[in-house]
């Protein structure tokens, strides 16, 4: 509710010179344009369009599981098979949130620097969460569960290149109305996420002589996280097709090339 109210009374983060006048940005125009975008191809381009879609997918099912996997971890990690103390799972939830921060300010920028594309780095963060949900599963050690945790520090690779792969989508006048309505969809799988996680994790133990896997949370998360593996694949082998809006700033116009042409004519004169 928050970003819908910031996106229909805020103005667009752009200079007066970079500023489309021509187009209606305002008020609850801009939220118009967002649905737009989502809702009606022809506004971006049916090309645009489907990897709108497709971005949007991918972070919403990274926000399901990563919400879901924070929701449930600490009491994983304090039941059987682990039974850490308050003490190890508040040192360990320390050194996980430490390490996501240098995956995003380390491990993505040598990425983007070596030239890896927006795809790729985001199927490469899906990869390491699905792996690290797999081992957590299956965890018997704690050093499992440590490698488990590095892994699945770089699931944050993927949301901030999703995001770029939106922003290129769409014009610079159009960026808050993307971003809010993807948002609002991130926000209702997030609340998704804590009541379905909540709901299918129980403590390991043994009833009637039939025992309850805590791992099997886990596996729906991993599950889940392998879903957004064929909206990366997608996004990066098909071919993006420039915005028509680039296509028209690349196009020299007619009174430009008649008036170079008619300078050059003039000088061969002289």
């Amino acid at each position: 509710c928050i970003a819908i109210l910031y996106l229909l009374f805020m103005p667009e983060s752009l200079t007066w010179k970079e500023r489309d006048f021509s187009t209606n940005t305002k008020g609850f125009s801009k939220f118009i344009n967002g649905l737009k975008i989502f809702f009606y191809p022809k506004y971006t381009g049916f090309s645009n369009w489907w990897r709108v879609w497709a971005a949007t997918g991918v972070i919403c099912i990274g926000i399901f599981s990563a919400i879901g996997g924070v929701e449930i971890q600490n009491y994983f990690l304090y039941n059987r098979p682990l039974q850490w103390s308050y003490d190890h799972i508040g040192y360990y939830s320390a050194a996980w949130s430490g390490l996501m921060g240098l995956v995003l300010l380390i491990v993505l920028p040598v990425f983007v620097a070596i030239g890896l594309s927006n795809a790729f780095i985001g199927l490469i963060g899906s990869v390491c969460a699905i792996t690290a949900n797999v081992i957590i599963a299956n965890v018997k050690t704690n050093w499992e569960m440590y490698v488990a945790g590095a892994l699945q520090s770089m699931q944050q690779l993927g949301f901030p290149v999703m995001r770029t792969i939106l922003a290129s989508l769409v014009r610079p006048e159009d960026h808050g109305a993307i971003f809010t309505i993807s948002s609002s969809f991130q926000m209702v799988a997030s609340d998704i996420s804590t009541i379905v996680f909540n709901k299918i994790y129980k403590p390991e133990t043994v009833i009637s002589g039939h025992k309850i896997n805590a791992g099997i949370a886990f596996w729906v998360m991993a599950s889940t996280w392998a879903t957004s593996i064929p909206l990366l694949l997608l996004l990066l082998f098909c071919k993006q097709r420039k915005r028509s809006i680039d296509v028209e700033e690349e196009r020299p116009l007619l009174d430009d090339s008649i008036s170079s042409y008619g300078s050059k004519n003039n000088k061969t004169i002289q």
